[in-house]
């Protein structure tokens, strides 16, 4: 498939991992909570956690060690920064962080793939 030049930029432009970098310290077991899933295990799916799984399925809670989700926020968006921030900054120093440059490229490529396959050329 196909994507055209114009999807290729703003892909490239706006996508989160490429424009943002201020990470948070990874907090303690179960604070602000995000899921990984594959959703032929996952049955429904809540905001942070799976409410129910496929027969045989279960929830494997992952060490920082294993792997990190990275979550985009915008904190001057509503009241987050103002109720959230604080909690936040107490768990740790923040760090300067960019997406492994070993992957960047191909996580571009898919998501350019994926926005273009949506969307077509709407615009």
């Amino acid at each position: 498939m196909k994507v055209d030049e114009r999807d290729r930029n703003n892909v490239s432009k706006w996508m989160p991992t490429w424009r943002y970098h201020n990470t948070s310290h990874v907090g303690p077991p179960g604070h602000t909570a995000k899921c990984i899933i594959d959703p032929k295990k996952a049955l429904i799916m809540n905001v942070h956690y799976v409410d129910k799984f496929f027969k045989d399925y279960w929830m494997y809670k992952m060490k920082p060690s294993e792997g990190v989700v990275r979550h985009y926020r915008d904190v001057n968006s509503g009241k987050w920064g103002q109720i959230w921030l604080k909690g936040v900054e107490k768990m740790g120093n923040f760090s300067m962080t960019n997406y492994p440059e070993k992957w960047i490229d191909r996580l571009r490529s898919n998501v350019q793939r994926r926005v273009h396959y949506v969307y077509g050329s709407q615009h």
